[in-house]
C-alpha cells in the first residue's frame, strides 16, 4: 500500500478515535478513498453510514458501497457486513443465504486474523440454524465457543452448555440412524423389495417411519428408495419398532446360548436372542 495512502487512514484515524474531531476524519478517510482506495479507510467510513455515526445519517446503500470497495481488497469484517446484508436482503440486495455463507467463509479464508467474536458468532448462528449451509451443531458449537473466547457475550449464560446437549443429542441420533441403515441394507442385499409398498414395510421393521401419506400410483411402482425418501420429504426415525432379525445370525443365542437358526435383535439393547426367550 502507498505510503501517502497509509498515512491519511492513520490520520483519519487518529481524528475519529483519538481527537474526536470528525470533520477531519471525514476529509482524510475520504481522500484515503477517492486516491488510494484504502481498504480499512473504506471499511471504516462504511461503518458511519451503516450506524449513523457523529450525525451521519443512516444510510444502508451508502455503507455498501464502502463496504465492497474494502471487500474487494479482502477485508474481513466488510465480507462480514455484506455478508449480513445478503442475510436480510437489505440495501438494495437481495436476500440470499447460501452468498452470505460464501462471503463469510471468504472472510475466515482471507482475514482470520482481523476477524472478531461478532463474526465467529455469525458463522456459528448460519451452522445452528443451518441458513444457507446444511445444519451442523459441531460446527456451530466451535465457533461459538470461539466467539466466547474473544469477549463476545452469549445471549444467555447457558447458551455454549445448552448448544452442547443439543450437539450431543443430534450425534447420539445420527449413530443410531446409521446402524439401522447400515442393518437394513445388509439385509436387503440380494432380496430388495419389490414394489415401494414392501419397501416402506421394510422401511418401518427397521425402525424408519415415513410421515407423509404417500400416493398408491407411487407405491405399485418398482422399489426405489430415493424415490420414496424424496416423496416423503424424508425418513423419520421410530422410537418404537418391529424387532429384527439378526442380518448376521450367530450360532448361539446371547441371552440363553441355545443354538438355534433363527435370531432376533432387541430394538432397544441389539442384543441377539433366540425365538425361545
Amino acid at each position: 500500500m502507498n505510503q501517502k495512502a497509509e498515512d491519511l487512514f492513520d490520520l483519519a484515524s487518529e481524528y475519529e478515535y483519538d481527537a474526536r474531531d470528525y470533520k477531519n476524519a471525514r476529509k482524510y478517510y475520504e481522500e484515503a478513498i477517492n486516491k488510494y482506495n484504502h481498504p480499512l479507510a473504506a471499511f471504516n467510513y462504511g461503518l458511519w453510514f451503516l450506524e449513523g455515526r457523529y450525525g451521519t445519517p443512516k444510510n444502508d446503500k451508502k455503507a455498501r458501497e464502502y463496504f465492497e470497495k474494502s471487500a474487494k481488497q479482502n477485508v474481513g469484517l466488510a465480507l462480514m457486513n455484506l455478508a449480513a446484508m445478503y442475510e436480510e436482503g437489505k440495501a438494495g440486495l437481495p436476500k440470499n443465504l447460501e452468498k452470505a455463507f460464501h462471503l463469510l467463509q471468504l472472510a475466515k479464508k482471507k482475514d482470520a486474523a482481523r476477524l472478531n467474536g461478532n463474526f465467529y458468532t455469525f458463522l456459528g448462528r448460519k451452522f445452528m440454524l443451518g441458513s444457507g449451509v446444511p445444519k451442523n451443531y459441531y460446527k456451530a458449537l466451535k465457533y461459538y465457543k470461539k466467539a466466547q473466547q474473544m469477549g463476545e457475550r452469549m445471549p444467555t449464560p447457558d447458551w455454549i452448555q445448552g448448544l452442547q446437549l443439543m450437539y450431543d443429542m443430534n450425534e447420539r441420533q445420527q449413530r443410531e440412524n446409521d446402524m439401522r441403515w447400515n442393518r437394513m441394507t445388509e439385509h436387503i442385499q440380494g432380496k430388495e423389495p419389490k414394489t415401494n409398498q414392501e419397501g416402506v414395510a421394510l422401511l418401518k421393521r427397521f425402525g424408519f417411519g415415513v410421515d407423509n401419506t404417500l400416493p398408491k400410483d407411487l407405491l405399485s411402482k418398482p422399489f426405489n428408495i430415493e424415490q420414496l425418501q424424496e416423496a416423503a420429504g424424508g425418513f423419520v426415525m421410530l422410537e418404537n419398532y418391529e424387532m429384527q432379525n439378526a442380518p448376521k445370525a450367530k450360532k448361539k443365542c446371547g441371552k440363553c446360548g441355545k443354538t438355534v437358526p433363527k435370531m432376533k435383535q432387541c430394538s432397544q439393547c441389539m442384543e441377539l436372542y433366540c425365538r425361545y426367550v
